[in-house]
């Protein structure tokens, strides 16, 4: 069950982020490097406010979800799903009336309303374990990205705050999709009500709303570079973070689908007699390996000299990936274990280190020096979090 699930969600889930990736590379290519700096923290900007309007909640509901019965399951996500339409249909025209004074501060807005309607949009089906119609929403949301994406490239109408407009329309698209997916039709309810929920929701995320929010700090990093050095460094260290979001995705994947299995007592140790991880980390070291070794060339060929300085800090973030991988496994790990009080403080200290990290590294060394800070204070927290869970792991056994 869990081999089926895990390639069903990771080939839609890579399928989908390649496609992102494509309508990303897409604009590096037709955009000046300042103006894609710029572009990349408008986006990192609005993404960041989407998870904070979210604040763990799609964790919180994959769990709360997973405990319920397939009727009762249907009915309590139905209430979710129209109330988190509701306020992301509410954020979508604070952000089109705020186009009117300032273009860049309204694309901000719409992207953070369709990002927020989009975390939530595969929670019911990720907890009824039907892995395929997740994967198809995230599929046909991604495509719809590449689509606009390449067509205002092809028509030359592309700019600064295409991305961030077009991603924030086809993240509410699929909040949309997922809410009249769900085939149960919820009770009429006033706006207050809806907000009402929505805030109840962020009281039950807790602590794992700040382990899951944490990360999403993270988004400031391009916008810390802009600030901190040039446009043109910002460019690069974002051309650097993009290139790896699928495999930083195929991560993600692979936890999203552990989750509900995790919750058992005894799944985690089935999974790891199954091989799993060997081949998943295997897997991964090559692929990281040949792009490690050939960035040299592959780099400037595909993105032109001015984003040869990309080089060192692509190299960075793969190493990055792959330290990802291990964090996100022990996250989801204490996450199951109910551990989530010490793993969120974690997670929020590495995050804040590398912040502060980005910003004294690109003053001093530009899209590298930051980039060394990521990589740096994730190597903390995975070696913390495998102390932290050995711990766990020990007092269990007693």
């Amino acid at each position: 069950m869990f081999l089926r699930a895990l390639s069903v969600n990771l080939s839609t889930t890579m399928l989908s982020t390649l496609l992102s990736t494509a309508a990303t590379l897409l604009l590096i290519r037709y955009l000046s490097p300042a103006d894609w700096g710029s572009s990349a923290a408008i986006l990192g900007l609005g993404q960041l406010i989407g998870a904070l309007v979210s604040y763990g909640s799609q964790i919180e509901r994959v769990r709360r979800y997973s405990g319920l019965d397939g009727d009762e399951r249907s009915a309590e996500a139905a209430l979710d799903a129209r109330a988190r339409w509701t306020l992301s249909f509410s954020l979508l025209t604070v952000g089109l009336v705020t186009l009117l004074f300032s273009i860049p501060a309204g694309a901000t807005v719409i992207c953070a309303a369709g990002v927020y309607s989009s975390l939530g949009a595969t929670n019911y089906f990720v907890a009824a374990r039907r892995f395929w119609l997740a994967g198809s929403i995230v599929l046909l949301e991604k495509t719809f990205l590449f689509g606009t994406v390449a067509a205002s490239v092809l028509f030359q109408f592309a700019s600064v705050t295409t991305l961030p407009i077009v991603q924030g329309l086809v993240g509410l698209l699929a909040g949309l999709i997922s809410l009249l997916s769900i085939q149960t039709t919820p009770p009429a309810m006033s706006l207050r009500d809806h907000a009402r929920r929505v805030v109840r929701q962020y009281g039950s995320a807790r602590y794992v709303g700040i382990a899951s929010l944490a990360p999403s700090l993270l988004l400031l990093d391009v916008s810390l570079v802009h600030v901190f050095s040039t446009p043109e460094n910002a460019a690069q260290f974002s051309l650097a973070s993009k290139l790896v979001a699928p495999l930083s995705l195929a991560t993600t994947s692979i936890v999203t689908v552990l989750l509900p299995f995790m919750v058992g007592e005894h799944s985690e140790r089935v999974l790891l007699k199954r091989g799993v991880a060997v081949f998943f980390v295997g897997g991964f070291l090559l692929v990281l390996a040949v792009l490690l070794a050939s960035a040299n060339w592959w780099v400037p060929t595909f993105f032109g000299k001015d984003y040869s300085g990309a080089v060192f800090p692509v190299r960075l973030y793969l190493v990055n990936t792959f330290l990802a991988f291990f964090t996100r496994i022990l996250v989801t790990r204490g996450q199951a274990r109910n551990d989530d009080r010490v793993t969120s403080l974690m997670i929020a200290c590495q995050v804040l280190l590398a912040l502060v990290g980005i910003a004294i590294g690109a003053q001093l060394g530009g899209a590298s020096g930051a980039a060394v800070s990521v990589v740096s204070t994730n190597l903390v927290l995975a070696l913390a979090l495998s102390v932290r869970g050995r711990s766990i792991s020990g007092r269990r056994g007693r």
